[in-house]
């Protein structure tokens, strides 16, 4: 029995070793600021602004994990794969498809425990965003563009039956005309990612006819911020639709 013993001092030893730290590179801005939630903190995590993207400066930081997104450029990426690991996880367009990606990143860097605890939490802190808004929602982007039923924003919404307002039958984005949002009465209006940038879109958005038909109605505004990262900050993205924000 003195092998056994032996084996369960070993099994006991490795169980008690702390996780070997790694270091990570971000190649997305989306998540400089959310692996840190849910990796363990002696890992290191290089933010995306550290390098911006660079070849040279990323090989230089000799990282053990690159996290990408899928609209990172593939040359990039095929380049890096000589020097490190490559995770690239990709924009999905529902919550059951974000929930895959996360775990499915997570296996890869053996954190599959500290994954779902993260995604219980969004899901929790998202059931609590949408308790009591079930307003119908029209969004309103920079240069009229408006999000279809197939989108992100539509099958969250329609995870929570909050009605999606929109002339789309189909597809994920699309443009309104004037016409066509006049003729539209949701309950809120949602100013999605606008900013000074978009000065011109934002005259067509308080265009006169439209600063009449906007009265009566609900009105929120979800930062540009929170609009390019809508899985990883989708509470935020939820609470500014349906106007719950602190």
């Amino acid at each position: 029995m003195r092998w056994y013993a032996r084996a369960l001092m070993l099994l006991l030893i490795f169980a008690a070793m702390p996780v070997l730290a790694q270091r990570i590179v971000v190649l997305n801005p989306c998540y400089d600021e959310w692996l840190p939630q849910w990796l363990p903190a002696s890992w290191q995590i290089i933010p995306s602004d550290a390098h911006k993207n660079r070849l040279e400066t990323i090989t230089g930081l000799r990282p053990t994990v690159v996290v990408a997104g899928s609209f990172t450029d593939h040359r990039l990426l095929t380049a890096l794969r000589e020097f490190s690991k490559i995770i690239v996880i990709q924009q999905p367009s529902d919550l059951a498809q974000w929930h895959d990606e996360v775990l499915r990143a997570a296996q890869l860097l053996d954190q599959q425990q500290a994954a779902q605890q993260w995604l219980g939490r969004q899901q929790q802190q998202l059931n609590e965003a949408a308790a009591n808004h079930p307003q119908s929602v029209l969004i309103i982007m920079p240069n009229q563009f408006t999000w279809g039923p197939d989108s992100w924003t539509g099958n969250l919404l329609r995870a929570y039956q909050i009605p999606l307002v929109t002339p789309l039958e189909r597809g994920q984005l699309g443009q309104l005309n004037l016409e066509q949002l006049l003729g539209l009465t949701p309950e809120r209006v949602v100013v999605e990612g606008f900013s000074e940038d978009y000065a011109r879109a934002q005259d067509w958005l308080w265009h006169s006819a439209v600063s009449h038909w906007l009265k009566g109605r609900e009105l929120s505004f979800v930062a540009p911020e929170v609009a390019g990262c809508p899985a990883v900050k989708a509470v935020d993205y939820l609470q500014q639709i349906v106007g719950s924000t602190s």
